[in-house]
């Protein structure tokens, strides 16, 4: 068995200038927003093993099953981790699940250096528990009952975004594009709205293999205004008229950055990018068995 150490950075730093062609600079973006397959791994299983071994003392034969974006391979230094949690003879009820959350509180708060930010609650189609993890740094959240219909969109977005290496990068550009642009969040878009976007893009291009999208039963519905809407599409219009004449060196500072003037910034600031979520840089270490 080989341990393998994993050094992650936590909080990108707040300016990234970027150098050299295209190519050299789109790796210098991956590396500053995107966490490497290795590390995500390392994540999902220092999580998981930290949160077995704080509730082994009351349930035994616990499933956590991962999803969202440390899944897909789409993860960044930012991103929060999911888990569809199967309970040993699991009551649905609400008096029930209010006493197993209570009970897993219990637990949790023995710890308080390994968790906190703790919050939780039960609804008629899911409930969740959620904390920070310190060792990782990573807002973790356990999903009950409603959790497979994660699972099963992370399998569909993996499944497409690794069908050519280049899909991954355009993921990570356009939901880094998206972030910084103010066209993720509440009453916008949500991440998984920006894969989609990808996936039938190619399918529409290319004519591969359609799906459908269907509503399941239980799931939410994050609903977009009329003026969102179009500011999505003016953002989208407008960029594509923007980034058409733009030299390849050039085209991902424009994309990922607010101001499309060029004219108003000064040549070194040009090809200059900040990267959301800035703050204190902080490394740690995890060391995962491989």
């Amino acid at each position: 068995m080989l341990a393998v150490l994993a050094a992650v950075l936590v909080v990108a730093r707040s300016e990234l200038c970027l150098q050299g062609g295209f190519e050299s600079q789109l790796q210098q973006v991956l590396d500053a927003y995107m966490l490497r397959p290795q590390l995500e791994a390392c994540i999902i299983t220092t999580v998981a093993d930290d949160v077995l071994r704080t509730l082994s003392p009351r349930w035994q034969g616990i499933e956590m099953t991962p999803f969202g974006s440390l899944v897909t391979g789409l993860g960044t230094h930012s991103s929060d981790l999911d888990f569809s949690v199967t309970m040993p003879n699991y009551n649905s009820s609400r008096d029930a699940e209010w006493d197993m959350l209570d009970e897993i509180n219990e637990l949790v708060m023995q710890q308080p250096d390994l968790y906190s930010e703790i919050h939780y609650f039960t609804r008629a189609d899911f409930a969740r528990y959620s904390f920070n993890h310190s060792t990782t740094h990573r807002k973790v959240d356990l999903v009950f009952r409603l959790g497979d219909n994660g699972v099963q969109n992370s399998k569909v977005i993996k499944y497409y975004f690794h069908l050519d290496d280049r899909f991954l990068p355009l993921g990570v550009l356009l939901k880094l594009a998206f972030e910084i642009h103010d066209l993720i969040g509440p009453g916008v878009l949500k991440n998984y709205a920006v894969y989609l976007l990808v996936i039938f893009s190619y399918n529409k291009e290319h004519g591969a293999c359609r799906f459908r999208v269907t509503k399941r039963r239980g799931e939410l519905l994050q609903l977009i205004t009329v003026k969102d809407t179009e500011r999505i599409k003016k953002f989208l219009k407008s960029a594509a008229a923007w980034f058409e004449d733009l030299p390849a060196d050039r085209f991902l500072s424009a994309i990922l950055s607010k101001q499309q003037d060029s004219d108003t910034q000064s040549s070194s600031e040009q090809n200059c990018i900040d990267i959301p979520y800035s703050g204190d840089t902080a490394t740690l270490h995890l060391t995962c068995s491989k």
